[in-house]
């Protein structure tokens, strides 16, 4: 009965070691899948963060770049308002030239029509005194005649 009780025991015994042993190793297996899922969480909280880093560093990219085409934009119409400006001032110093010698010429032409017609009003004028002249002579050249067939 001793013995039985000692066998009993030293497989009582031999049982609970290799049960504990068997519970280490589960304990032992449950702690490795633990650490790998901290470790894949870990993993994905940097990739996370990585992403939220790339997509925040991406947006700040796009609103610099959105500033700076706005930036270049509005000095292309600055350019262009400039230019057209100049071009505006070109148009109407050429229109005010053209208008002064257009005004110029005309100016000339009735200088040159009243020179014209103070030249004819001139000669008629002159006709008219050769004319009144020679009526003249004439009636003295008659007055003479007459007087000296009267004296005959």
């Amino acid at each position: 009965a001793e013995d039985k009780a000692r066998l009993r025991l030293a497989e009582d015994t031999k049982r609970k070691e290799e049960e504990t042993k068997l519970k280490e190793a589960e304990d032992k297996r449950k702690q490795k899948l633990e650490e790998q899922e901290t470790k894949r969480r870990l993993a994905e909280d940097k990739a996370r963060l990585r992403l939220a880093e790339d997509t925040k560093r991406k947006e700040e990219e796009t609103k610099l770049k959105e500033a700076e085409d706005k930036r270049k934009q509005e000095l292309e119409e600055q350019e262009t308002k400039r230019r057209l400006a100049e071009d505006k001032a070109r148009l109407r110093l050429a229109e005010d030239t053209k208008r002064k010698e257009e005004e110029t010429k005309l100016k000339e032409a009735e200088d040159k029509r009243k020179q014209e017609l103070e030249e004819q009003e001139t000669k008629r004028r002159l006709a008219e005194d050769k004319a009144r002249l020679r009526l003249a002579e004439d009636i003295k050249i008659k007055e003479e005649e007459t007087k000296l067939k009267e004296a005959e």
